[in-house]
């Protein structure tokens, strides 16, 4: 299943629809989902119920996706760009490709590796809040702010 929208951050968007249908023709072992901007509680449903999910990104910003499927321990293969590769352990919690043979390289190793599949995922669930909760972005900041008073010679000042 192929599941997404349209974003109005996403000019190219309407074309690569286009393309994919055409690609997928009538193949009857493809579904195109097209989803409305409010579809929140289908988009959740999909990822629980996704064996792997994919967000085969060429440019991205955070990568929301890849967030939420992290929180719900899904082995997560996405394109190498933007906040994909912050959020992205390879090997780890998931593997970043540049093209579709990677993806498919490493959908073809997930699905014969099933104890790899689900160590991945334990893994995703597990760091999913590392970086990106309040918790973890405090500790960032916290640590940015400790790293810049001590090179300066301000680390005893509050």
């Amino acid at each position: 299943m192929l599941a997404g929208g349209t974003a109005t951050d996403d000019p190219e968007g309407a074309e690569v629809l286009a393309e994919v249908q055409e690609a997928v023709g009538t193949d009857p072992d493809v579904y195109i989902l097209l989803l409305p901007p409010t579809a929140n509680l289908e988009i959740n449903a999909l990822q629980r119920a996704a064996t792997i999910v994919y967000q085969k990104s060429t440019r991205e910003g955070f990568g929301l996706t890849v967030a939420e499927a992290l929180w719900k321990g899904k082995p997560v293969i996405g394109g190498e760009t933007g906040g994909i590769t912050v959020q992205l352990i390879p090997g780890v919690t998931g593997f970043t490709v540049n093209s579709p043979e990677g993806a498919a390289f490493y959908t073809r190793r997930l699905l014969n590796e099933l104890e790899l599949m689900a160590v991945l995922g334990r893994q995703a669930k597990n760091t999913r809040g590392t970086g990106f909760s309040s918790r973890g972005i405090f500790k960032s900041i916290w640590g940015c702010s400790f790293t810049y008073s001590r090179e300066f010679g301000m680390a005893n000042r509050a």
